[in-house]
């Protein structure tokens, strides 16, 4: 019974041995796609960065007027600053993919452009934090056009 056993054994070890493969060629890739979304993300703030800029400037401009302001303003001014919120926690949390952290940033002067220290975590969870951000940069992109094809 135990001459039996030996190809069974074998195939097991097999079975594990190519699950074990399998898994990780999958986080290579989820990684590898985790760290493309970082480098888009990455592009896109640069296109965001001189849109929220502006947008803080007509802000102050309104901000500073010797009036009450008006309704419109108002509104203006709290979308503003929601959309601004948006891309500090953007830049306040962009995090590196585990393994791909050596990558070069193009950014501008007096900028730190610090990346979150990650624990231990699944590819999976790369790409989902990377998606995500990215996603919420993207949308404040959106964001900022329509308020300044609003203008004020």
């Amino acid at each position: 019974m135990i001459c039996c056993m030996k190809p069974v054994v074998y195939l097991l070890a097999l079975f594990f041995a190519l699950s074990a493969c399998t898994d990780k060629s999958a986080d290579k890739q989820m990684l590898e796609q985790a760290a493309a979304i970082h480098l888009e993300a990455d592009q896109l703030e640069k296109a965001v960065k001189p849109l929220i800029e502006e947008l803080v400037q007509r802000k102050n401009s309104i901000n500073i007027q010797g009036r009450a302001l008006q309704a419109e303003e108002l509104d203006f001014v709290a979308e503003v600053e929601s959309v601004e919120t948006a891309y500090r926690f953007y830049v306040d949390n962009h995090a590196e993919v585990p393994g791909f952290d050596n990558h070069d940033h193009d950014h501008d002067h007096g900028h730190d452009h610090h990346h979150s220290p990650q624990a231990k975590i699944t590819a999976k969870h790369a790409l989902s934090i990377q998606q995500e951000l990215r996603d919420s940069l993207l949308s404040a992109k959106r964001r900022a056009e329509a308020l300044l094809q609003r203008g004020l």
